[in-house]
């Protein structure tokens, strides 16, 4: 039986720069550069791509984490509880999330990583329409 390689997806620059505006700042293994490319980080001690000061284009290098560990820093950080589900019935996936104490949920999608990456936007939109 061949085994299928699995791996955690990383967020978009879009995601990335959203994250970096809202606060996010741990460490990470890859960073997208001024230009929008995604590169391993290779900086030292505490410094992530988003704080790294000897760096002149930093204000336009973004972390890239994968998503699943962005989701699990807006939970944590931001307090939005969030998880991916699965329609049996219709054999879809959506994203949920709790936003003032109410349940929500994204549109359906084909496919586990649709969902994840679409549900990472919406909670980055509402946090960052939280902080105007």
């Amino acid at each position: 039986m061949k085994t299928k390689k699995i791996e955690l997806q990383k967020v978009t620059k879009n995601q990335a720069k959203m994250l970096k505006e809202i606060g996010f700042d741990c460490k990470v293994e890859f960073y997208y550069n001024s230009h929008g490319e995604l590169y391993r980080w290779n900086g030292t001690g505490e410094e992530t791509p988003n704080s790294y000061p000897h760096y002149e284009h930093t204000a336009d290098c973004y972390s890239a984490p994968s998503i699943a560990l962005a989701l699990k820093w807006a939970m944590e950080e931001e307090g939005i509880i969030n998880k991916i589900d699965y329609d049996h019935e219709f054999q879809r996936f959506y994203g949920s999330f709790v936003v003032d104490g109410l349940w929500d949920c994204t549109i359906s999608y084909d496919n586990y990583e649709e969902a994840e990456t679409n549900l990472l936007t919406v909670i980055l939109i509402i946090i960052l329409k939280q902080g105007e």
